[in-house]
């Protein structure tokens, strides 16, 4: 019975050390806010992360975010250019174009009458795949592979009358390169309503 009480001991002790220590890390994340007026979007972000505007620039992506080491790291070659971005957000006006479906493969089509259609139709090869669901501040979502120069993390959603975001981690291939900093960024991500 005592080494029972020690092990219940030892394991709630190292449980709250771990939340602690996780909580702290999330505390300490220094943080800015954006707010995209045009899209309707807002989320934090680190700080050590450089934002870039993209939204002017003809494309479909709205804002780009990437570390203050990134040139230095692409000029030693030491990151691909295809994962300059930490994170992407993109806005597509619907999935029925190039850009929104991440390229063409076989048998493409552009008559999808939603992002689950698409995602679900298994006659088509693509480089956008649907992995699983997630909630993103309270809308339904779609969790992503989107490959083409390398694969990518991302999260897609689909809001009424608004289009289609796609929240892209360039440098995480599967969701489990997410850390803190990315996980951070989709807590607070909030869509205006």
């Amino acid at each position: 019975m005592k080494k029972q009480n020690l092990r219940y001991i030892i394991l709630t002790t190292i449980a709250v050390a771990a939340i602690y220590l996780i909580s702290s890390l999330f505390s300490h994340l220094a943080l800015s806010q954006y707010e995209d007026a045009k899209y309707g979007f807002s989320f934090s972000y680190p700080q050590s992360w450089v934002m870039s505007d993209m939204s002017n620039m003809g494309s479909s992506i709205a804002i780009a975010l990437e570390s203050k080491d990134t040139d230095k790291l692409l000029e030693s070659k030491a990151l691909p250019p295809e994962y300059r971005h930490n994170f992407a957000l993109y806005h597509f006006d619907d999935i029925n174009s190039i850009e929104a479906q991440g390229g063409t493969g076989p048998g493409s089509r552009f008559n999808y009458k939603s992002v689950d259609e698409f995602l679900n139709d298994t006659d088509t090869m693509r480089t956008t795949n649907k992995i699983g669901d997630v909630i993103i501040d309270d809308v339904p979502a779609h969790e992503v592979i989107v490959g083409g120069n390398g694969s990518a993390y991302g999260i897609m959603a689909e809001i009424k009358n608004d289009g289609i975001y796609l929240l892209l981690f360039e440098r995480a291939v599967d969701k489990s390169f997410l850390g803190t900093k990315e996980a951070k960024l989709i807590e607070s991500f909030k869509f205006k309503k």
